[in-house]
């Protein structure tokens, strides 16, 4: 309905969504059914998010994992049990498995502290599409496997502040680039994003990092020299979160 509402025509939704038209077109003739709080407000959620990526071109393997990741939230947090009779169930927050969960959760801590440990960084490595830093699960292949600051680090009187706790999918141009230098290296696992200027690169190759502006085994920076209407940026990799954090501010304390 949202997509309806968009403009997209029945045939292009019933493409997208893999289903047949006239399925389309008695789901458009639908009335509303209403569900308990918590499940209308996701499904309201969940819903927009999914009609942006689809509107974005997002390919159907990040559609699907939100779908799955923004699931596994709702079931974690009990609200699927409003629609049983169960009483005392907690099938759906134990359905990862304890070690998934104990992944996740390690994740999300290594990002709020790589994200307090660049509050104070100089602030001329801040660019204008602000800092953020990603961190993603071993083997991940898509955005909802790696955790970042949702709307990026913002900066407040010279230091730069996470106004939000970090979430798994938050940041699409992080999890890219960092899902390739994974495929290249696969002993990175985190990324952080800062500015790029020229006379910082002298300051990173003294520091021992290995800068290159193509991805390859062993690189601690990747150099994008912007361009038309595209800032520079450099990446800078890690093993950890907090690890590509200490190289940031390695960089930071040695810029004149």
């Amino acid at each position: 309905k949202i997509l309806k509402e968009r403009g997209w025509k029945q045939e292009r939704i019933a493409e997208k969504m893999g289903v047949s038209q006239p399925m389309v077109s008695r789901y458009l003739r639908t009335g509303e059914e209403r569900f308990p709080a918590g499940i209308e407000e996701f499904m309201e959620n969940i819903s927009g998010k999914l009609a942006d990526m689809m509107e974005s071109g997002e390919e159907d393997s990040e559609i699907i994992g939100e779908i799955c990741n923004e699931c596994f939230i709702m079931r974690e947090k009990g609200e699927l049990c409003t629609l049983h009779p169960v009483r005392d169930c907690r099938v759906c927050m134990n359905l990862r498995g304890n070690a998934v969960t104990k992944e996740r959760s390690e994740i999300i801590g290594d990002v709020e502290m790589a994200a307090k440990m660049l509050e104070n960084i100089n602030p001329v490595l801040i660019p204008q599409v602000r800092v953020n830093v990603a961190r993603a699960r071993d083997g991940a292949g898509s955005r909802s496997e790696i955790a970042a600051i949702p709307g990026r680090m913002v900066e407040i009187n010279g230091s730069l502040r996470a106004l939000t706790a970090p979430e798994f999918g938050a940041s699409r141009h992080l999890s890219v680039t960092l899902l390739e230098a994974m495929k290249a290296d696969p002993g990175i696992k985190a990324v952080v994003n800062i500015l790029y200027f020229e006379e910082m690169e002298d300051v990173m190759k003294h520091l021992g990092l290995e800068v290159s502006e193509r991805m390859k085994k062993g690189t601690d920076v990747l150099i994008d020299r912007g361009g038309f209407g595209r800032e520079p940026c450099a990446y800078v990799f890690g093993s950890t979160a907090r690890e590509a954090a200490e190289r940031v501010i390695e960089i930071s304390e040695a810029l004149p």
